[in-house]
């Protein structure tokens, strides 16, 4: 299983940016994440979201 969101704003213009990622919640057999794009004034560029299923190797 896996799922993604994510959602872009105009970045026009917007020179030099700073990705910053987290997970959010994890628990045995799933992790959500999320994940902005910034710009250097702080303004959100893109956003996403993501969940995942950790499959075992057994």
């Amino acid at each position: 299983m896996t799922d993604y969101h994510y959602g872009l704003a105009n970045p026009k213009d917007a020179g030099r940016v700073r990705a910053e990622a987290r997970v959010t919640s994890q628990g045995r057999q799933i992790i959500s994440a999320e994940a902005k794009v910034l710009a250097r004034d702080g303004r959100v560029l893109a956003h996403g979201t993501s969940t995942l299923m950790v499959l075992s190797k057994n």
